[in-house]
């Protein structure tokens, strides 16, 4: 046998042997052969002692012998880790801690526990939440109860305006009509992330209906502003800036607006208007008189020069009435237009003025009136006659004032004095007159029938002044039988205001008809009128008439009224109008030319197809000069005309004013333009006048 190999099998069995007693350099846990030191027996090596308490590492546990220089174990394992404790709870954004016990050795260790991670989160808006509503003056907020999301992160709600851009958004929630993006935001938390929801909010214009059988006082207009107090009742907000207009097609009392027989036009307008909208559903306006109502006094006193002589209480805009405007109770049943006292129920009163009446509760009432005598008095003349043995007669109307017997007046025509001797009505004598008067016959001394015309005035001395020359702001009138009407047009002017009473019926005339001349007109560059246009007249009156300013004049033409004027502007012409018929202020010349009769050479004439009675006429003729040494050389010029006609009233000398005196009757051939002044003694038709040389 081979001795080595037999070897092998031994040095195992030993090795193995060496193990299970620990001893040795190995690690085991059997005791190993030790050699004994120097000096000492076998029987002297300590055996191995173990540790009752465990050692360990990371991953085994053991008993350790505790002889010196020995490193054997025993009991060494693998450590049998429990379940586990959590020492330190992870938390969002924070590592947690787990610690193992082995439950043999009691060995620990930690593991890391990860931190947690913030969970994604949602905002929703509640189902019972609405996002639209009619404008009610309130904010259209949204808060944290009305949306549902996670955790208790900070929460906020953004608006905008629908369209506008991100960086509009604000914090404050709107409160007029639009559609609005909302923005509700929730901030992050440990445990959720921020989260975010937009959507749309609409605040719709407030509807606002009017009321049924809404009443409108009347304005004279198409137009009726609402008032605060019905807009109110529409539902509009106190303080929004919103006017709402009614547009009617007829102006009259009485028209309506009705949603169910015609559209209703409406204009909103104000700085707060889109905030609303107009819904006429079951609406209906109608326009009515203004109510009014007398005061508690029915005492009244009125002057008699009011124009208005039916008035008996003036409203003001105390009362109800709009500031300037001028609404009378008027009296159409008992005459109240001349000076006195009168008393009479409420019921005989009346207004005139569209869109106002009496409040019906005043009808039983009583009213006291004093129409008192504050005019200056005049009368004008109607008609003359002369009354045998006792003078001329006056009938009269007396728009103004009161005459006494015994009054000295001053007649316009002649500017004489004359006396009121004695006043009839009908063939009573009474001792004053005033407009209440019907028609007066004034017995006149001082005068002749010859003198006073139809249409001349009496007055007071110094209350009247006549003119000749006025103007005045005319309208034509567009249904009057007339399209236009030019400088030149010769017309008649009615003036000074009467009270005329026909079988019981009371109106207002003109007492006086006189003949004038339009010279001029007015019109934005024109001289002329056509229908409807108004412009300034200058008209001239052939006769002198008490006139002045604020006076109304009738103007009439072809025997037809065509429209009234007020008289605005007067004008005195010069004294050398007076005397040969030319104004050197106005430059008005009334002169008529005499023309030379081409069949009698040395003659000139002029006719009037009709002269009129104390009218004025100025005839004008340039004499010529003969030639020198002709037969005419010395020749003079004799004035005609019929004495009965005419009375002559002088000779001028047109460029002058110079008088001419004739030399035995005869005016001197100089080349020089004289007039002669005549005056008409009656009415005359186709009047005659000639100039004549002297050769025979």
């Amino acid at each position: 046998m081979n001795l080595k190999n037999r070897r092998a099998p031994f040095l195992a069995l030993v090795l193995a042997t060496l193990a299970l007693t620990g001893c040795g350099g190995g690690g085991g846990d059997k005791p190993s052969s030790t050699k004994p030191e120097p000096g000492t027996s076998s029987s002297d090596v300590p055996t191995h002692q173990f540790e009752k308490a465990w050692s360990a590492d990371e991953n085994y546990h053991w008993h350790a012998c505790t002889i010196a220089g020995h490193s054997d174990t025993k009991d060494k394992a693998a450590h049998t880790w429990d379940a586990g404790v959590v020492t330190t709870p992870a938390d969002y954004g924070k590592d947690g801690e787990k610690t193992f016990s082995c439950t043999v050795c009691g060995k620990t260790k930690v593991e890391k526990l990860p931190a947690l991670q913030a969970q994604t989160n949602s905002i929703y808006l509640n189902k019972d939440v609405v996002t639209t509503k009619e404008y009610d003056r309130q904010a259209f907020a949204f808060t944290r109860d009305q949306f549902t999301f996670e955790g208790d992160g900070a929460f906020s709600v953004e608006y905008k305006t629908k369209g506008a851009e991100d960086a509009t958004y604000i914090e404050e929630a709107p409160t007029v009509p639009g559609t609005y993006t909302v923005k509700a935001s929730v901030e992050a938390t440990k445990a959720y992330l921020a989260a975010s929801l937009t959507f749309d909010c609409t605040i719709r214009p407030k509807s606002i209906s009017g009321p049924i059988n809404l009443k409108l006082p009347y304005n004279g207009g198409l137009e009726y502003e609402l008032s605060d107090a019905t807009l109110k009742t529409m539902g509009l907000f106190e303080d929004d800036d919103v006017l709402v207009t009614l547009l009617f097609e007829d102006k009259a009392v009485g028209s309506t607006l009705d949603l169910w027989e015609e559209e209703i036009t409406v204009r909103l307008e104000g700085k707060d208007v889109g905030k609303y909208s107009f819904n006429p559903s079951s609406f209906a306006a109608e326009i009515v008189n203004n109510i009014l109502r007398l005061p508690k006094n029915l005492n009244f006193k009125r002057n008699a020069s009011v124009e208005n002589w039916d008035g008996v209480y003036r409203f003001t805009s105390a009362d109800g009435v709009s500031e300037g405007q001028e609404v009378w109770a008027n009296n159409h049943v008992t005459n109240v237009y001349a000076p006195g006292k009168y008393s009479f129920p409420v019921s005989e009163l009346t207004i005139d003025e569209t869109g106002y009446e009496l409040d019906p509760q005043d009808a039983t009432r009583i009213v006291n009136l004093e129409v008192v005598d504050d005019e200056k008095p005049y009368a004008v003349a109607q008609e003359i006659i002369t009354i045998s043995g006792r003078g001329v007669v006056a009938l009269c109307t007396i728009p103004a004032g009161t005459i006494h017997k015994g009054d000295t007046l001053i007649h316009s025509g002649t500017g004489k004095a004359v006396t009121v001797k004695a006043i009839e009505m009908g063939r009573t004598q009474i001792d004053s007159a005033n407009r209440g008067t019907k028609q007066p016959g004034l017995l006149l001394e001082g005068i002749t029938k010859a003198e006073v015309l139809r249409g001349d005035l009496f007055y007071e001395d110094g209350t009247k002044t006549t003119y000749q020359r006025f103007e005045a702001e005319f309208t034509l009138g567009t249904d009057v039988g007339v399209n236009a009407l030019g400088s030149g047009t010769f017309i008649e002017i009615g003036l000074y205001d009467y009270r005329e009473e026909k079988d019981g019926a009371f109106s207002t005339s003109k007492a006086a008809s006189y003949k004038a001349k339009i010279v001029d007109i007015k019109n934005e560059g024109n001289s002329f009128l056509l229908k409807g246009q108004t412009g300034t007249i200058v008209v001239e009156t052939d006769l002198k008439t008490a006139l002045w300013n604020g006076m109304s004049a009738r103007i009439r033409y072809s025997n037809k009224t065509i429209g009234e004027c007020t008289i605005n502007k007067l004008h005195s012409h010069t004294e050398s109008f007076a005397n040969y018929g030319l104004c050197q202020s106005c430059h008005y010349d009334k002169t008529i030319s005499m023309e030379e009769d081409q069949s009698n050479p040395g003659t000139f004439e002029a006719s009037i197809a009709y002269a009129e009675t104390r009218y004025d006429y100025y005839f004008v003729v340039t004499l010529p000069i003969p030639e020198a040494g002709s037969a005419h050389e010395n020749e003079d010029y004799m004035f005609s005309f019929v004495a009965s006609e005419f009375a002559f009233l002088g000779a001028y000398n047109h460029e002058t004013g110079a008088v001419v005196t004739p030399s035995a009757d005869y005016y001197k051939g100089d080349g020089s333009t004289i007039v002669f002044h005549l005056r008409a003694l009656k009415n005359t038709s186709n009047a005659y006048v000639s100039i004549t040389d002297n050769f025979a």
